[in-house]
Parts: structure tokens; C-alpha cells; sequence
């Protein structure tokens, strides 16, 4: 074999060492190193080329192709080395392009976790590995690189044992199936022999270790019921261990009860195994469920299985869905809520090509309660005198500043205590963490959970987007999201508190939940507004406070060159005439509002947030301040002026008239513009496990792309300085800059971060559902940061 050849063929297996050895394994690697070593030596020493000559490569190159062929790898690597067997032609390139597909990258919805495969540098050749390759001509040598007990055990076996009788659990033959009721238990394992009840074409495909630098991996084991024929009982995703050679350490086990049926019926089970979140294998199982007293013939074959290609079209709906979520923006992780039973729920995790399920118990009453504790804590923080008071900067203009290097000053100029401030938000933090830290822990009690916890903690990084999908039937399941704690603490013991560990600091969540409604629809991200950009604006006569939003927006219109156009409109009469053909890509209400309880919460314990208000409003104070005191009495009026009956229905509060959510359900249509809508104000975004709907509701149903809405009664300050930053962003984000950070959900991200870096939480009180990807077409122009103000790093 001429010396450029070999050349050629050594420079190929440099550049593609590491595919090679995604497909082979370790000791395939090995191989390929050793033969590495050939080459080199013979294109490097003139005595070594003379020794090691072409019958000693080409017998080198034959035991390479005996090695492949077991693990049908032949075609891909000759397709990478462009080799051929010796005894079919000899050593010559392959013509034409390929066919196989195989290493083609798929399209990912997420960012995908590559495989850390170690490179292999061989030391120099000793005379035993020349040894070993000049056997290779010899007839007496073997057709594997090594004995098994030294290789990677890599093809998948099931195993069934019948565990209805204590004690004495009895392994399925292979022509057992199920029997209607009876209980089982199914252990994944990797074993040296293809499975005998593997049923697909040809020989069963292996699974190549995806990691020779690690001399034992960790394997993500992942079962699906896919009918009612078959229940998974407990845990749906176990660990596999999986050492780089021998048998398996540890098989992932499942518990699966067949359903008790007259007559026989079929079940279908879907496994997938991940490495890292990365799928290697995908295989689909069918099981035939007989009577309690069936009879199997010896002939049957009950219990078969078949591997499937990674293809979209055979994964699950739900798998189907987050892939198309590509198409509007990156998302890291989907996290899909499935009512299952009782108190019991399914959550599964998608990253990437990762489908991980796992069991959530919780009782409804402890889900309401964490809701009920987490607004209780961020409506006790509203009503503190230095959230009220403070915020400013010494000539009284609110920034919403409670860490400023100068202190933070009330109303009047006066500066309130640092102590004070800082013993209040620390305060509000180590609650707030703690709970954060509680629902945290519970949502992963289970064992499969816990092991869904690892692979997100390892998955995702800094200002990934989260979908939350809380599916029909499990609309009960309300998690404070933005508030969960990554991290256990004992609030008997001493905790600083890590900021970054909260959800809703580190990553942009956007909630989707899933009405009949919106099946199906798909609305771009973008909103248009190349040309024109249309808002309307619905407001109370907040004193002084509503005149800075009108004064905004005509700024905005200035600095857009008119582009932007919107309306300002104080009444529901406007509104009512408009609704039904809504053609904005923006609607915005800066007001009150109320999100009337539910009739089934009558004699429970829940938070009311406006009794709660009306009691503090009502207590007199001798501390208080002269803005204190007025803050009280404008707002104890306010509250007597409003209609008992009014408080029964959930509405938009402007300065005349009201629009009533069952006004909204029967006159809003925004199908046609599918427009961002921002309800700045008190409890839009509330809700309850034993309420149909809310004001969220209304508008995602009505075709918006996407709603943000307040958990809790907002301060007037702190919501207009709020829509200000959000708006100036939105509409005026730098046109050179990432698509990504115009974002509605990045800027909110954005601004939660900031203001909790202020000492200031009220951000996090904001919620989004729909699209966290909305955005506008085009900005109008980049936006310097007002006067004065320095704008959050992630902003700029």
C-alpha cells in the first residue's frame, strides 16, 4: 500500500477521533489507536515501513471490519476512514457521496449537552503492541480487539418478573405475557447478547458507551405508559450504572401493573435511555394482557420489543409540542404538569432531546397554602412603611432604590435608617427563601424526581428560558415558580441567603397554560410594527402618579417619530365598543383591579389580600408621617366607595365604569392582532385552585400573545416606575443588540434581577404567561437611559 495512502488514512482518523470513538466504545478506541500506530510508524521510519509491510496493514484493516460488523458500524466508519475490506477490493477510496445519515446533527429545541469524550494520545510503540499487530496476519488470530469481560456491555435487555406472590417474584418465560391485575416489575439492564425478545429487523441495534474517559456513567432511564392497558406504579425514571466494561452495575427498575380486563387486550410501554440529557436509545414495547388464568403456548412471543429512530413523529404529543416551541424561541426546559390520580401528578421534563418523567404527591391543600404563604409574605412587604415611604433618591424621585450608596429617602426628603431598611428586606429574604426552599423540596420529594432535579441542575444555565405547561384537568397545581429555592435550608438554623438561587433571578419563566381555546394556535413572536405600532391604554386617576404615565407615552410617540400611536382612555364605555375588533399590538391598563374569590373557598382558610389591606388601613399609627397618614385616608375612602356586590366579580377598575370579566368573555376579540397585554395592576394575575377563570385567562383565550399581570396590590410608585422601564425597553431596545434581549420575558428577567440587586422584591411580583418570546418587529431606535438613572447591565 503506497505511503500517501497511508498518510492519507492516518490524517482521518486524527480528525475524527472522537466520532470514531462515540461509536465504538473503548475498546473499539483502542483499536484504532493501536492502528494509528502502524501508520505512524510506517510513514515516520524507513526500517519500520520495511518491517511492518502492506500484508500486516491490510490484515490490520480486515480485523478492524470483523471488529465493526457486531456492532453494525462497518458502513459508518468506512464512511469517515473511506476504507473497504481488503478481501472485497482492497484499501481504495469509496466513490460518490453517502447515504448515511447518521452523523447528520439534528435540530435541536434546546441547547444541546455534548459529549465529553477524552482524547486518546498513544505513548510511543513498545515491541509488544508490534507484536500484537504482526499476529494480526496470522490464521490463528482472534476476531475480537479484546476478550468480552473487557468490553462495554452494550445491548439492552428487559427482563419481567412476576412480584404478586411475596417472596417468591418467578421471572416470565418468553412465552409469558401479562395477566389482567397482576403486578410485575421490569428491570432495564445492558448485557453481551442481544435481548430474545427484541423483534425488529435484523440484528439489534447496540448502544455505543458515549464516554471512554469515565470508567462508570450514570444512565437516565425514562418509561411511558402508552395506554390505559398498562399502569407504571410509582416511579417512571430510574438510574441505570454502566461501567466502561462488564455487565451492568445496577439495572433501572420499573413497577407496572397490568389492568384487570376481560379478555385479552395489548399494552404499549415507550423506553428511552439519556446520557446527559442526550438520547441514545428509543425503543417501544408491546405486552399482551390475558385473563387471570391464561394459558400461554410454548410458540408465543407475548412481550416484544423493537428499537425506533430518534424521529419527532414517534415521540409523544407533548414531545411534539416542545419541539415546535422552537419555532419561537430557544427554551431550555419544558416542565409539563399532568394531573394522574388523587393527590398524584405527572411532571416531565423535555431538554433537548431528553423526554424525563416523574411523580409528584402533593395534596391540594398543601399546593394552595404555598400559594396563600408566598402572597401573604409579598403583600406584608407592600405594607411596610419603608416600601411605601422609600425608594427615592434625596430630591424625592422615586427609583426604587432601597441598597443606593446615599441611603434611601421618603417623600419629605428625610432619610429613612439603613439598619432599619436592611433589617426589613433581610427579613422578607429569609422567609421568603425558606418557603422558596420548601416547595423546592417537596416538588422533588419523589426518587424519580430527585433524579429529574440533578439533570436540570446540570442542564441549564444562567437566563434560560423555562416553560411551564400546566396541561387540562391539573389547573389546580399553582406554584409561585419565580420564588422556588434551589437549595435546602432550615429555618432553624443560620442561612445567608444566595439571591442567584431563585428561579426567578436566575432564568425567564414563562407560564402556558393549556385551555381548549388555544390548542392548536400558533401566533409569531414578533408584533408588528414597522410602520405603525398601535397601544391602548386603559387608567385610574392614581393623584399625580397616572399624569407621569400620560407624559411617558407622549415621549414615546415624540421619540418614535409617530410611529407609535396609542390612546388613553379613562372609561369602559371606549373599551366596550372597541374590544370586539381589537387590531392593537398593545394593551395596556395602568388601574385598579380584583380578582373576586371563588364560592368554594366560603368557611376555608385562604389570604384575603383586600381584608387584610382594609384591616392595616384602619389602624392608627403614631409614627406615621403626614404621607402616612393621607396614604391611609385616600385609600380607606377608595374602598368605601366601592359597591359590595363589585367585590363578588373580577374586573378592571378604571376612574368611570369597570370592565367586568364576564363583560371581557363575551366582548374581547384580539385574534386579530394578538397583542401584548400589561395589567399594571393590583391582583391581575391572582389565582385559585377552585377558580374557572381570571383576567389572565380571559385575555390568553381571547388570542393574546402573551399577559403579565401582579400577583399581589401593587404600590402605585413602584407600578408606574415599573411599566416605565418595562416600556422604554420594549419599545426602544437596541437594534444592533440580541433579538433575545427585546424579549417581554428576558426584559421582566432583566428587571427582576436588577431591582431584587436594590433590595427592592416588588418585580418579582410580576407574572408572565403566554410567550415569553414576544417582542416588536423592529424598535424605533435605541434608548438612551433617562437622565440620571443608570441602567441595569442587562438592560443595556
Amino acid at each position: 500500500m503506497p505511503k500517501r495512502r497511508s498518510l492519507e488514512i492516518l490524517s482521518l482518523l486524527e480528525e475524527n477521533k472522537q466520532q470514531i470513538a462515540r461509536i465504538l466504545g473503548p475498546a473499539g478506541t483502542q483499536f484504532l489507536v493501536r492502528l494509528g500506530e502502524i501508520l505512524r510508524r510506517r510513514t515516520t521510519s524507513r526500517q519500520r515501513f520495511e518491517t511492518i509491510g502492506d500484508a500486516a496493514f491490510d490484515a490490520a484493516v480486515e480485523e478492524l471490519l470483523k471488529f465493526l460488523r457486531h456492532s453494525r458500524a462497518a458502513t459508518r466508519i468506512q464512511e469517515i476512514l473511506h476504507l473497504e475490506s481488503p478481501r472485497r477490493g482492497g484499501g481504495g477510496r469509496r466513490s460518490g457521496p453517502s447515504n448515511d445519515d447518521w452523523l447528520t446533527p439534528r435540530r435541536m429545541t434546546a441547547r444541546p449537552t455534548e459529549f465529553e469524550v477524552a482524547s486518546v494520545e498513544a505513548g510511543p510503540p513498545s515491541g509488544d503492541e508490534l507484536s500484537f499487530f504482526e499476529s494480526l496476519a496470522s490464521p490463528a488470530a482472534t476476531s475480537s480487539v479484546a476478550p468480552a469481560a473487557a468490553e462495554a456491555a452494550s445491548f439492552v435487555r428487559l427482563d419481567f418478573t412476576d412480584i404478586d406472590i411475596p417472596n417468591a417474584a418467578k421471572p416470565l418465560g418468553l412465552n409469558q405475557g401479562f395477566q389482567a391485575g397482576a403486578s410485575y416489575r421490569l428491570a432495564v439492564s445492558l448485557g453481551f447478547e442481544p435481548d430474545p425478545r427484541f423483534s425488529g429487523e435484523g440484528a439489534q441495534p447496540a448502544v455505543v458507551y458515549p464516554d471512554p474517559s469515565q470508567e462508570r456513567i450514570q444512565l437516565h432511564v425514562a418509561l411511558f405508559s402508552g395506554d390505559p392497558a398498562i399502569e407504571i406504579v410509582g416511579k417512571p425514571l430510574d438510574i441505570l450504572e454502566w461501567p466502561r466494561t462488564g455487565r451492568t452495575a445496577k439495572p433501572a427498575e420499573f413497577t407496572l401493573r397490568a389492568a384487570a380486563r376481560v379478555g385479552r387486550t395489548s399494552g404499549r410501554l415507550d423506553l428511552m435511555i439519556y446520557y446527559r440529557t442526550n438520547l441514545l436509545y428509543f425503543a417501544k414495547i408491546t405486552v399482551v394482557v390475558g385473563a387471570e388464568d391464561e394459558v400461554w403456548q410454548p410458540e408465543e412471543r407475548p412481550i416484544r420489543w423493537l428499537h425506533q429512530d430518534d424521529v419527532d413523529a414517534r415521540r409523544s404529543r407533548q414531545f411534539r409540542r416542545f419541539a415546535d416551541a422552537g419555532r419561537l424561541a430557544e427554551r431550555a426546559l419544558n416542565l409539563l404538569i399532568q394531573k394522574n390520580s388523587g393527590d398524584d401528578y405527572l411532571m416531565t421534563a423535555f431538554m433537548g432531546r431528553a423526554e424525563l418523567p416523574a411523580r409528584v404527591t402533593l395534596r391540594r391543600a398543601e399546593l394552595a397554602g404555598n400559594l396563600v404563604e408566598m402572597r401573604g409574605l409579598l403583600d406584608r412587604l407592600r405594607r411596610e412603611r419603608i416600601y411605601i415611604e422609600g425608594g427615592r433618591a434625596a430630591d424625592g424621585v422615586y427609583g426604587g432604590d432601597f441598597a443606593a450608596r446615599d441611603g434611601t429617602f421618603d417623600a419629605s426628603g428625610t432619610k429613612l435608617p439603613r439598619a432599619a431598611v436592611r433589617e426589613t428586606f433581610k427579613k422578607f429574604m429569609d422567609d421568603i427563601a425558606v418557603l422558596g426552599s420548601r416547595i423546592w423540596d417537596n416538588l422533588f420529594a419523589s426518587e424519580s424526581a430527585r433524579i429529574l432535579r440533578d439533570a436540570i441542575e446540570e442542564h441549564l444555565r444562567d437566563g434560560d428560558v423555562i416553560q411551564i405547561w400546566i396541561d387540562r384537568g391539573a389547573e389546580d397545581f399553582l406554584y409561585p415558580w419565580a420564588w422556588l429555592y434551589g437549595q435546602t435550608l432550615d429555618p432553624d438554623k443560620r442561612h445567608t441567603v444566595n439571591t442567584s438561587l431563585f428561579w426567578g433571578y436566575r432564568y425567564v419563566i414563562e407560564q402556558l397554560p393549556q385551555y381548549p381555546e388555544t390548542m392548536g394556535r400558533f401566533v409569531a413572536d414578533e408584533i408588528p410594527s414597522a410602520t405603525a405600532l398601535s397601544m391602548k391604554i386603559g387608567v385610574f386617576q392614581f393623584t399625580g402618579i397616572t399624569d407621569f404615565q400620560k407624559e411617558f407615552f407622549k415621549q414615546c410617540a415624540e421619540k418614535s417619530r409617530n410611529i407609535f400611536r396609542y390612546e388613553v382612555w379613562d372609561s369602559d364605555d371606549p373599551w366596550e365598543k372597541y374590544l370586539p375588533n381589537c387590531d392593537s399590538g398593545i394593551l395596556y391598563f395602568f388601574s385598579h383591579g380584583h380578582t373576586a374569590k371563588p364560592a368554594t373557598l366560603a368557611g376555608q382558610e385562604f389570604y384575603d389580600m383586600l381584608a387584610q389591606w382594609q384591616t392595616w388601613l384602619a389602624r392608627v399609627d403614631p409614627e406615621d408621617s403626614e404621607f402616612m397618614r393621607d396614604y391611609r385616608t385616600k385609600a380607606l375612602a377608595f374602598l368605601a366607595a366601592q359597591p359590595p356586590q363589585l367585590l363578588a366579580e373580577t374586573h378592571i377598575k378604571l376612574t368611570y365604569g369597570n370592565l367586568l370579566l364576564r363583560e371581557l368573555r363575551n366582548l374581547a376579540e384580539l385574534s386579530k392582532s394578538a397583542p401584548l397585554v400589561l395589567l399594571n395592576m393590583c391582583e391581575s394575575a391572582q389565582v385559585f385552585p377552585d377558580i374557572s377563570e381570571g383576567l389572565i385567562d380571559i385575555f390568553l383565550k381571547k388570542g393574546a400573545r402573551a399577559v403579565i399581570g401582579t400577583e399581589i396590590p401593587m404600590l402605585p410608585e413602584f407600578a408606574d416606575l415599573f411599566a416605565r422601564r418595562f416600556f422604554e425597553a420594549f419599545l426602544f431596545a437596541d437594534v444592533n443588540g440580541r433579538p433575545e434581549d427585546r424579549e417581554a420575558g428576558r426584559i421582566l428577567h432583566c428587571l427582576r434581577r436588577e431591582f431584587l440587586d436594590k433590595a427592592n422584591p416588588l418585580a418579582f411580583a410580576y407574572t408572565l404567561f403566554g410567550s415569553a418570546g414576544t417582542r416588536l418587529e423592529a424598535p424605533f431606535r435605541p434608548a438612551p437611559p433617562p437622565p440620571g438613572e443608570e441602567q441595569h447591565q442587562c438592560l443595556t
